[in-house]
Order: C-alpha cells, then structure tokens, then sequence
C-alpha cells in the first residue's frame, strides 16, 4: 500500500522521497582549446583527452583529470583546431 504525505511516499516497508533537482555546471577545461591535447574515442564511445606534453616531460599526466583550469604548459590552439 503506498499513502503520499506532501511529496513524499510511504510503502508498507520505508518512506520513499523524491530525488532532489541536480544543477549541473560545466566548467570548461583549458585542455579543450589547448594545442598539446589529442582527443581519443574508444570502441565503446568514452572520450578522454590526451596530453601530448605527458610523452616528453613527466610533469604532465598522460590523461589529465577534467576539467583543468590552469596548466603551465597551456598553449593555445590555433584556429584549425
């Protein structure tokens, strides 16, 4: 049996209450517009960004937790990109 008090639902078992609205926000990263990034797909549709930087200097990660809001080898991209 399910009564309903305001928003919230009571089954014979447990209270049931509706999830809360989520505001997303998305911060965008320095990596999207940076000339060392090489975006990579894999077969199931994941896309993770590469640092190309990461192959010559170990400072850098290999693929960099997003978003990235400052780098210090941050370049960007030229209009082609």
């Amino acid at each position: 049996m399910v009564r309903e008090a305001g928003r919230i639902q009571f089954t014979d078992r447990f209270a049931v209450s509706p999830l809360p609205e989520i505001t997303v926000t998305t911060t965008k990263s320095l990596c999207q517009t940076c000339m060392h990034v090489r975006e990579i797909i894999s077969g199931k549709g994941s896309r993770f960004l590469l640092c190309q930087l990461s192959q010559t200097d170990a400072r850098f990660r290999k693929y960099p937790p997003q978003p990235i809001i400052r780098c210090e080898g941050y370049e960007k991209a030229g209009r082609d990109k």
